[in-house]
This record gives structure tokens, sequence and C-alpha cells, in this order.
């Protein structure tokens, strides 16, 4: 009996590994994507346009909204492929880690 339980956990354990792995792989791709334009945003708030008042956050929301409507537009061929791809890591960071990042704000504006 001890034997078939621990060939039971093995297999539950390999098939939670198994569930983790297909979790992050099909978000790896947005979560890529949302670090770059991240990176990208931070790079432009570095550079200081306008005396360096402008929030990294609003250069964030603005390279969003820039490449969500050009790049990632409906009815352009990149989008029509890539879409499907990201939306899964996009709508994640969207969900999940936007939340946490507006906390993690919260924390550094009272601290």
């Amino acid at each position: 009996a001890v034997a078939a339980s621990g060939a039971a956990a093995s297999e539950y354990s390999a098939g939670a590994l198994e569930a983790a792995w297909n979790f992050v792989a099909a978000r790896l791709p947005g979560l890529t994507f949302v670090a770059c334009l991240a990176w990208l945003a931070d790079r432009l708030a570095a550079l200081k346009l306008m005396g360096g008042n402008i929030s990294p956050l609003l250069y964030a929301t603005l390279t969003g909204l820039v490449v969500g409507n050009t790049v990632l537009a409906k009815g352009s061929d990149l989008a029509s492929r890539g879409r499907p791809v990201l939306k899964p890591g996009v709508a994640f960071a969207k969900a999940r880690m936007l939340r946490l990042g507006i906390i993690l704000y919260g924390f550094k504006v009272s601290v």
C-alpha cells in the first residue's frame, strides 16, 4: 500500500509540474513582450525629456497606447499572427501583475 501511494504521489507531482510548465509556457511570450515595453518606457524616462518631469508610469502608458493602436491594431498582419500568442501573457500582466505593481507603488509612496 505504501509503494502504491508513493507512485500515486509521484504521478500527481509530475502532473502538477506539467500543468505549471504549461501555465508558464502559454504566458511567456506575452510576458516577454510586456517586459520589453516596460524596458522601453524606462529607457524613454531615462532620457529626461521635458526636463525629466514625466513619470516612467506615464511613458509606460503612452508606449502601450502607441503599440496597441499601431503595431497590434486589428487588421494589421502582425496583429493577426501575434495577438493569439501574446494574449495570455498580456492578460496575466494586465490582471495579476498590474495589481501587484499598484500595491508595491503604494508602499513606495507611503514609505
